[in-house]
């Protein structure tokens, strides 16, 4: 816990907010991504298709949950 709250601390300067409708994409697969997120308020499914199509919830982040700090060491 105490990692999570020290790398918060270290990217609060950097960070920005944005608001999403209920269903609407914060970024797609494949997208180019070089950022970490933080919920604020409510719950982002992270997902993933299948190739056969199918949607495969990855994770739910919830408020004060940081995510997507794999693109850290990834492109996309």
């Amino acid at each position: 816990m105490r990692n999570a709250e020290a790398l918060r601390d270290r990217l609060q300067p950097f960070a920005s907010e944005c608001e999403l409708a209920r269903n609407e994409h914060l970024f797609r697969q494949g997208d180019p991504i070089a950022t970490v997120f933080e919920v604020s308020a409510g719950r982002l499914r992270l997902v993933r298709r299948t190739i056969d199509d199918h949607l495969v919830v990855l994770h739910t982040a919830r408020a004060g949950e940081l995510f997507a700090e794999s693109t850290l060491f990834a492109d996309t």
